[in-house]
This record gives structure tokens, C-alpha cells and sequence, in this order.
């Protein structure tokens, strides 16, 4: 798994500043905090052989501990690499920048939900909300190959569900 924390920090500070102070976190996470998982698409090249491909099933992962009392979220930002099926070792990856956007207006909107679960999504009406991008999908999917599906929480396996949460008490969580 790749930590993107970083990367994902801008977006999110500027839609949750009004209401959550953001701190990214890096494996501080406790076994009882969620995550929420969303499927994105994926850009992967091998450096080693240069093969490159897209995946519509690419797996973002957001643990967050969410503190209400003092109005403070710390986030843990995880994307699930792919081994090369042409020399087996694992690719680099990318993220498009419309799907990063699309992601991270999706983790805010789930959190408005859980902290607001009786009022509308304030958030939802005035986002933009970036749709995600097509799928033309050729080849199938080499589980042997997918980091998420080790971990047992590739979306490829949970494709008829939009997104799932998941904490250690129902045992959906990987170590």
C-alpha cells in the first residue's frame, strides 16, 4: 500500500476547515477507528519492463479518527498498488487528478453524513460533484496480482456496492 495522506490533505483541509481541524496521521491509526473505502481509477507503470495500464478497480483507502469534542480529524490516506502481470513486480501508481477531486469530495460527504446524519449535506449541494471517470475494462482481474485484494478490501470484489465502512468490530478490517 502507498500513503497518499499528503497528497489528499489540500483537497480536504479546504472542503472540512469550517467545521474539522485536519491532521494527516501515519500508522497511528487504532484498530477500532473506521475507514471508508472508495473505488477509484488507477494509472500503474512497471519501471522495471515499462508496461503500463489503468484500472477501474483501483482501491482508496481513508482510516480516520474523528475526534468531536475537540473538533479535530486525523486521516490516514492508503491506495493499493498492482504487480506487473508481464515481470511481477510492483508498479508505480498515479491517480488522476479528477478522480483525486471525485474521492475526496466523497470521503467529505460520508463525513457529513455520519456527523450530520438528520440535515441535509450543506457539502453536497454546493460541490461541483465530479463524476467518475469511464470504464472500458478489457482485460480481467488478476487477483494474484491486486495489493487490496491481499488485504481483503479490493472494490473489485465488493463492485456492486458504491462504497462500504468498515471497523474492526465486524472484522471487514486488514491489519
Amino acid at each position: 500500500m502507498v500513503d497518499r495522506s499528503k497528497d489528499f490533505a489540500t483537497i480536504l483541509r479546504r472542503d472540512i476547515k469550517k467545521y474539522l481541524k485536519l491532521y494527516t496521521i501515519f500508522d497511528e491509526n487504532k484498530a477500532t477507528d473506521p475507514y471508508l473505502i472508495i473505488p477509484t481509477k488507477l494509472k500503474f507503470k512497471c519501471e522495471k519492463c515499462k508496461n503500463s495500464w489503468t484500472t477501474a478497480h483501483g482501491t482508496v483507502q481513508f482510516m480516520y479518527h474523528l475526534q468531536t469534542r475537540t473538533s479535530m480529524i486525523f486521516i490516514q490516506v492508503l491506495m493499493y498498488p498492482q504487480k506487473c502481470r508481464r515481470c511481477q513486480l510492483t508498479a508505480t501508481l498515479s491517480v488522476y487528478d479528477d478522480e483525486q477531486m471525485r474521492v475526496a469530495e466523497e470521503f467529505v460527504e460520508s463525513l457529513e453524513k455520519e456527523l450530520y446524519p438528520s440535515s441535509q449535506s450543506v457539502y453536497k449541494a454546493k460541490r461541483k460533484h465530479t463524476e467518475k471517470r469511464a470504464c472500458r475494462a478489457r482485460n480481467k482481474h488478476i487477483k494474484s496480482l491486486c495489493m487490496a485484494c491481499k488485504n481483503g478490501i479490493c472494490v473489485y470484489n465488493k463492485e456492486k456496492q458504491k462504497k462500504y465502512r468498515a471497523t474492526a468490530k465486524n472484522g471487514l478490517r486488514s491489519g
